[in-house]
């Protein structure tokens, strides 16, 4: 499958390359365009360079987490929708989740009818 035409990319972003590549592929063969981002500077400059429509975002990269990520988006001017994705619903949430501006959650282990319901379910705003 190609890309669903006008459709704005998707930048995954997760230090775990095996985890990222898994579902850049996923997205691809859903149709999606997808860029990739192993790490915080990869992902901002991704984001900056041309800002896309949705980022689905690991919380935890490396010595980073995910949430300082979308604070430096916004403190760049982009405001693209991000999902984070995170192994530990509860910890995200007491880091600040539900404070951050973020368009969704997504508890691993989620299923790929999750990742896709989500994903459109966002692009469609």
């Amino acid at each position: 499958m190609g890309n669903v035409p006008n459709t704005p990319y998707i930048l995954v972003v997760d230090d775990d390359e095996g985890n990222r590549r898994f579902l850049a592929r996923v997205l691809r063969l859903g149709g999606f365009g997808v860029r990739e981002a192993g790490d915080l500077p990869a992902a901002l400059e991704s984001a900056i360079t041309a800002t896309p429509g949705l980022v689905l975002l690991d919380y935890r990269l490396g010595n980073h987490d995910g949430l300082g990520l979308v604070s430096l988006l916004r403190g760049r001017g982009v405001d693209c929708p991000v999902v984070l994705v995170t192994a530990s619903l509860e910890e995200a949430l007491d880091d600040g989740a539900r404070k951050t501006d973020l368009a969704g959650l997504l508890a691993k282990p989620f299923t790929l009818d999750e990742l896709f319901e989500t994903v459109r379910r966002v692009l469609s705003r």
